[in-house]
């Protein structure tokens, strides 16, 4: 698969969006405090319309209210390639050392938390077609503008389909659950920034919102 051969571009180049799905079931299965692995990322003004088509936006007391945040992974630098940042989980080893010649740039990078990986890194690069029944894949090799810093460029070579043989039913279920997430944390996003608090107060927002999910019909 291509991305065993990869630098791990996408984790480097972009900040991973959370949802509140996502920051409970790394904090749960690492035993991490939100706040260590969590970082809220100011959006400018002139932004908001075109991130919260992906992201999902909030507001915190904290800023009187004048900014939004969206919810990520923290970065942090590069031993790699030094002057870069790239996700705080993206483990990264010297291949030569590891006997991986074949390995671009004599590096290998893999994800620490895999298991729970966020959705978005999950489903990565697959979306949903027009009609929203469907999966495909935009080609990140062909399709994403090169950087000048290799660090920075998606893909060693041009995906194909062999790359995701034998997935697809699991690729989409993974489509599923994150088009459901996402929905359930912008209503969340909607009912908090009507009546927003601190950020501290959030997190434990989130957590009786999620752990309320499913309740029982009594008779």
């Amino acid at each position: 698969m291509i991305c065993s051969v990869c630098h791990g571009g996408c984790c480097r180049r972009y900040y991973v969006d959370v949802t509140g799905y996502d920051i409970l079931n790394i904090s749960k299965t690492l035993m991490m405090d939100i706040p260590s692995f969590v970082y809220t990322l100011a959006v400018e003004d002139d932004e908001i319309e075109l991130l919260e088509q992906e992201s999902v936006l909030f507001k915190f007391t904290d800023d009187n209210c004048e900014k939004h945040y969206r919810f990520c992974l923290k970065k942090t630098d590069s031993l790699a390639y030094p002057g870069t940042l790239k996700c705080m989980f993206l483990q990264e080893w010297d291949a030569k050392i590891l006997n991986y010649p074949e390995m671009n740039d004599k590096l290998i990078a893999r994800c620490g938390i895999y298991g729970c990986r966020p959705l978005m890194c999950a489903t990565f690069p697959t979306k949903y077609d027009l009609s929203g029944n469907f999966g495909f894949i935009p080609d990140p090799y062909t399709t994403c503008e090169k950087k000048s810093h290799p660090a920075l460029n998606l893909c060693p070579r041009s995906i194909t389909s062999e790359d995701f043989r034998g997935c697809a039913e699991d690729t989409i279920k993974t489509l599923a659950l994150q088009r459901y997430e996402i929905k359930f944390f912008r209503a969340m996003a909607e009912y908090w920034n009507n009546y927003p608090k601190s950020i501290n107060d959030f997190y434990n927002f989130i957590q009786n919102a999620y752990s309320n999910r499913v309740s029982c019909e009594e008779t």
